[in-house]
């Protein structure tokens, strides 16, 4: 009898499959669209093995560098982070503070970082007005914890080293850059701070006049600075001779702090706040961050709504936006402070029976007079800036990033010779003027979000 397969037709059958099978099962290929011409519009970027994202380009490619050396992501948003010290020194740096949330993709955990500046000891309960602020001259800066938390969370889930990550963030320093549009407008802007308070010579002037678009920004004393703080450690800014100038020139211009306050300082870490929207958990930064809760709250009352059927920018969706985000605000100032000094109703905050209450008391067509918990006065401006970087490596790891000194350039105190390197927080110790006690809460919110099946994304993101 004949058989029915020969040894050629089941070599030629096994091909055919191997053949349909390499081609089920080949990359997808990703179509990446050529980005808008204007970059405000919302814009998918795509990667592979890898992403950073900043608020200048420069500090942006500093973290792609370290991705591309085999660092995670904790190096690199380290890395980045430094790097926007010299290439953004108007809205963060050494001098001020900030959180971190990070997923651990090995372990399926997200941790939150806070290393957010704290009041000198000696501060005094007096100098707070009304409104919860205070002048920005010394009494206004807070002990920094940027590099303490930079480095606790490279210890403890990075894998290189302060000189590694500090390598850009020298060269940028150093080789110095374009000022753009955005830089120098707000050195214009805070022209008279930093006359009064850095002086006619620092680096932050050219040659006592505001940078234009397009003039040279160099910071050879922060690249020193910065080399030195990689060859001693951070002890050297929190102990060292670093330490003792930033005392001297904060207490020059009217500060009460002392050493010890800089000797004494730590990051904390905390577990995460969680929320959800529709099929999307949320795990952001509990207090004394106010950005962690309220984004949740606002989340929650969005979920309420057909936003996507009313479209992005539509009448419909920035009015009902608005109306949410005054019931969040005034629900900021009620309640919002140090944990350490306050109790809050944080749980009732987030709830998704809550965020009903208010979605009840929204009208569609018109304006509240009235927002519980303190009436919306919309020509207070709460100036205040931070940046915020996000990164995910080719395993999954994320950091989401929150970074601040406050107000553009902070106080624009710089201690001497120390590189006229970064400029202090300022009002980072608010007393709110509604919870009659120490308080203050901070808006930064970074987080990270996951799809309820807490499966992140296909491996088809690269860099």
């Amino acid at each position: 009898m004949k058989a029915l397969f020969t040894k050629k037709t089941i070599l030629s059958f096994i091909t055919s499959l191997l053949l349909v099978f390499s081609f089920f099962c080949r990359p997808r290929e990703i179509k990446i669209p050529e980005p808008p011409s204007d970059r405000h519009q919302p814009y998918n970027f795509v990667g592979r093995n890898g992403m950073v994202v900043a608020a200048h380009h420069l500090a942006a490619k500093a973290g792609l560098e370290m991705l591309k050396k085999g660092g995670n992501a904790i190096d690199a948003a380290v890395t980045t982070a430094f790097a926007l010290n010299a290439s953004e020194p108007f809205a963060s740096g050494i001098g001020g503070g900030g959180f971190m949330v990070i997923y651990l993709a090995s372990e399926k955990r997200v941790t939150v970082v806070d290393f957010r500046e704290k009041a000198p000891s000696g501060i005094p309960r007096e100098i707070f007005n009304d409104e919860g602020k205070i002048k920005p001259d010394g009494l206004a800066v807070g002990v920094p914890g940027t590099l303490a938390g930079w480095v606790y969370s490279l210890k403890k889930y990075g894998t290189k080293s302060l000189a590694d990550v500090t390598q850009e963030a020298i060269k940028i320093a150093e080789n110095g850059f374009a000022v753009s549009q955005t830089f120098s407008r707000i050195n214009k802007d805070q022209y008279e701070k930093l006359i009064m308070n850095a002086g006619e010579g620092t680096c932050y002037l050219n040659e006592g006049f505001p940078y234009e678009p397009g003039d040279l920004f160099r910071n050879p004393e922060l690249a020193g600075t910065l080399k030195l703080i990689a060859s001693k450690g951070i002890d050297e800014f929190y102990r060292g001779g670093i330490a003792q100038k930033v005392v001297k020139a904060v207490n020059e211009k009217g500060g009460v702090m002392d050493l010890k306050d800089l000797a004494l300082y730590e990051p904390v870490e905390h577990p995460p706040l969680q929320g959800t929207y529709k099929d999307y958990t949320l795990f952001t930064i509990p207090p004394p961050s106010s950005g962690g809760v309220h984004i949740i709250q606002l989340l929650n009352i969005i979920e309420n709504w057909p936003v996507k059927k009313w479209g992005s920018n539509s009448p419909p969706y920035i009015h009902h936006l608005c109306e949410a985000l005054r019931f969040v605000f005034a629900d900021r100032s009620r309640y919002l402070g140090d944990p350490d000094f306050i109790k809050m109703p944080v749980e009732e905050l987030i709830s998704k029976k809550y965020a009903k209450q208010i979605v009840f008391q929204i009208k569609p067509d018109s304006l509240l007079d009235f927002y519980p918990f303190g009436r919306f006065d919309e020509r207070k401006n709460d100036q205040g800036n931070t940046t915020h970087v996000c990164v995910i490596d080719k395993k999954g790891n994320i950091v989401s990033l929150t970074q601040s000194i406050n107000h553009f350039f902070g106080t624009g105190i710089v201690p001497e010779n120390t590189s006229d390197n970064f400029c202090f927080s300022t009002s980072m110790f608010k007393m709110m003027a509604s919870t009659s006690s120490l308080a203050f809460s901070f808006s930064e919110g970074c987080f990270i979000f996951f799809q309820a099946t807490f499966k992140l994304y296909e491996p088809s993101y690269n860099v």
